[in-house]
């Protein structure tokens, strides 16, 4: 669940998760990934505390399952604060449920891209890794190049940025949302991790703030 939510409350996405809450109670549910969320704050503080209180709005939003429901934690949607409604796997994943015979793993994800690209005159179009799953896709833009992340995030739908600088990684920004065709992405770019604490970013952040760090490190990219 750490790896899954990389760190950040699996509720809001902007504080650092401490604990793992049990979607359908421990005394009745199983302890796997379908099941465990990763959250900030405890049983009285942050989202975890918030939670306790069984409003039926958590029910519906599958941050709670009711014990006499039927159905399996992985039946259960969740809703994550950067994916929307979600299903948790086994192997502590995330997935949309598709509608079948609809894939997000063909080369129409390049298709897409290049349109998104095209439609907001992104000239560079350097990357250095592109993914996809049942959520979407992921870009990986090349290390330290915050102008050209910006460039990509900065025309998403329902877009959400995040900073993220643990001890053990680099640091890095991901922004996720939908491209011009309507398809979810993730875009991410990894950077010294001092810029971040520097900057004072972590957690969720506003575009206007990578704009200014993009400013700073690739002025060239950012229009005046």
């Amino acid at each position: 669940m750490r790896e899954r939510s990389s760190g950040l409350c699996e509720i809001c996405g902007l504080a650092r998760a401490d604990t793992m809450h049990h979607r359908l109670t421990r005394k009745y549910g199983p302890w796997d990934p379908t099941n465990i969320v990763h959250l900030c704050g405890d049983g009285t503080r942050g989202c975890h505390g918030r939670i306790t209180n069984t409003r039926n709005e958590y029910y519906d939003r599958g941050w709670l399952i009711r014990t006499w429901d039927q159905r399996t934690p992985a039946e259960i949607p969740f809703l994550h604060h950067a994916w929307g409604s979600v299903y948790l796997d086994a192997l502590g994943d995330y997935h949309h449920r598709e509608p079948e015979g609809t894939t997000m793993t063909d080369l129409n994800i390049v298709l897409h891209l290049i349109e998104h690209a095209e439609r907001w005159q992104i000239k560079d179009k350097r990357f250095t890794y592109l993914s996809c799953n049942g959520l979407g896709m992921t870009l990986t833009l090349p290390h330290g190049e915050v102008g050209l992340f910006h460039q990509w995030v900065r025309e998403l739908g329902g877009r959400t940025i995040v900073a993220r600088r643990d001890l053990n990684h680099p640091g890095q920004l991901e922004a996720s949302g939908t491209l011009v065709s309507g398809n979810r992405v993730s875009v991410l770019v990894e950077l010294d991790r001092r810029l971040l604490i520097d900057a004072k970013m972590l957690g969720r952040v506003e575009l206007t703030r990578v704009e200014q760090m993009a400013r700073e490190l690739n002025p060239e990219t950012v229009p005046a």
